[in-house]
């Protein structure tokens, strides 16, 4: 599968158009970024295995994994599985959505790009 960055902007834009106050479940972000990408038409499955003990939240079609973790996730275990998405030949890129930015990131993985977007810039909020 070939990376297309157009979609991969567009997967980014949608994720950045939710509004969720702090204090939800993952889920719930999970099912906003579904509302977010079913009304600019962008197809995805939801968990998805993408490689060996690598279940990514959703996979839109063209193989951009879109991944959420909710509140402050323990950096190096987030890093071991975005590499761990982006070693699935499936995954053309990777789309970690988190509560707060992270620290310490990666952007790249076996050759395939690493994008954050910290919702709690969404909300208004500095991190």
């Amino acid at each position: 599968m070939e990376f297309d960055a157009v979609l991969l902007n567009n997967v980014i834009g949608a994720v950045r158009t939710v509004r969720l106050p702090p204090v939800r479940l993952e889920s719930d972000v999970v099912d906003a970024i579904k509302k977010s990408l079913d009304l600019v038409e962008i197809p995805y499955e939801q968990e998805v295995v993408v490689a060996p003990r690598s279940r990514v939240d959703l996979l839109v079609e063209g193989g951009i994994a879109i991944e959420v973790k909710k509140g402050k996730p323990n950096t190096r275990t987030v890093a071991r599985q975005v590499e761990r998405y982006a070693s699935g030949d499936m995954v053309t890129a990777v789309v970690l959505v988190s509560e707060r930015g992270l620290i310490h990131h990666i952007v790249e993985a076996h050759g395939k790009p690493i994008e954050y977007v910290a919702l709690s810039k969404n909300w208004g909020l500095s991190t």
